[in-house]
């Protein structure tokens, strides 16, 4: 038991710092949509509109679906 606990400790001093190093590193640069080629600007408008534009909070009650 006594070996898990160290084997369990260990791995969490190697997993938590690394995770926390990729969690503050932006994968890629956000993209001005003034350079998106035409097909990009419509694809990105039609999904600016319509009942998915905005997102609303769930209530705890409301049906997952």
């Amino acid at each position: 038991m006594k070996k898990f606990i160290t084997v369990a400790l260990l791995a969490a001093v190697f997993a938590i710092p690394g995770a926390l190093i990729a969690a503050d590193n932006q994968r890629f640069a956000p993209v001005d949509p003034k350079a998106y080629s035409p097909p990009q600007q419509e694809f990105a408008k039609l999904m600016s509109v319509g009942p998915r534009a905005r997102i609303r909070p769930r209530s705890r009650n409301s049906p997952s679906s």
